[in-house]
């Protein structure tokens, strides 16, 4: 593992802890009303996205945002690779390396890509306790949002 995934797992790990202690407190209990609850929870799930875009991938001498907007452009980047096979491989990372360690199931995802990390939040007897996009966009290449962003759904 390379410093910059080492410090992107680290930044990632920061977060997802964040959202957690949120869920598990919202789960044991606490005087607060739903929509505080559901405010917090959002609020941690947002900044966990927020964390993920601006991480380095040192292979690819670009950050997460870059490998998705290389994705989203249809561009090449990672020495010719598919970035969408790239982006793929991050978020699958990503998740495995803070979602799944925490027990949590999650449905990750770039909007307007094939690319998304799933633990059984599909599933029948799985509710989506929490469904979060990004305000945060992905800058295009011109320097324009191209309209989307990443999207996170926790599960029970």
């Amino acid at each position: 593992m390379t410093r910059g995934q080492a410090e992107m797992i680290g930044v990632v790990a920061v977060a997802v802890l964040l959202i957690v202690g949120v869920l598990v407190y919202a789960r044991v209990g606490g005087d607060t009303g739903g929509i505080v609850r559901s405010a917090v929870q959002e609020q941690e799930a947002e900044s966990f996205l927020i964390a993920l875009l601006p991480a380095d991938v040192p292979r690819c001498g670009t950050t997460v945002e870059g490998v998705a907007r290389a994705c989203l452009e249809r561009d090449t980047i990672c020495d010719s690779a598919d970035p969408c096979a790239e982006l793929q491989r991050i978020l699958d990372v990503a998740a495995s390396s803070t979602l799944r360690r925490h027990g949590l199931r999650y449905n990750l995802s770039v909007e307007g890509t094939s690319a998304m990390a799933l633990d059984d939040c599909e599933s029948a007897e799985r509710a989506t306790l929490l469904l979060v996009r990004s305000r945060q966009e992905i800058i295009g290449s011109a320097g324009m949002p191209l309209g989307k962003g990443l999207s996170l759904a926790v599960c029970r």
